[in-house]
């Protein structure tokens, strides 16, 4: 290949760019194809998977805790809450919307759960296997 490619700087002709080109993509594509090969053929036993999953760096190796900032959400919550100045009503603009709507339902605010939210987590689908979300690990003090 690198040879292809001397000939091309040397010669740098339309028709040696095109056949450096064509060799380059063929040899990605092949290399790409063995790169799927590969992770298809280890990801068949799981413990082969976690293993090929380190080696590529697609998994954190090291179990990281939330930061100290990030422990408490009624915290975070409230401040965003807070930072919101209050702004008048624009009546015209409410009422549009209060009579403009889909169906029965409403748009409306709500206090969340801790259920809530894990339950929110929980419809989220994924192809992760073997994951499961404990809320003991998380401290809502």
């Amino acid at each position: 290949m690198l040879f292809i490619y001397k000939q091309f700087k040397l010669a740098r002709t339309p028709e040696s760019w095109d056949y450096y080109k064509q060799l380059r993509n063929i040899t990605n594509r092949a290399i790409d194809r063995e790169k799927k090969a590969f992770v298809e053929y280890r990801m068949r036993n799981t413990k082969d998977m976690w293993g090929t999953l380190k080696t590529l760096g697609v998994m954190c190796t090291k179990r990281t805790a939330i930061p100290e900032n990030l422990r408490k959400p009624h915290e975070i919550n409230t401040y965003f809450i807070s930072s919101i100045s209050l702004l008048p009503l624009d009546n015209d603009l409410y009422n549009f919307y209060y009579s403009n709507h889909i169906g029965n339902s409403r748009f409306t605010f709500s206090l969340a759960t801790d259920m809530d939210v894990l339950q929110a987590i929980n419809s989220i689908k994924s192809n992760v296997k073997q994951f499961t979300l404990s809320w003991s690990r998380f401290n809502f003090t």
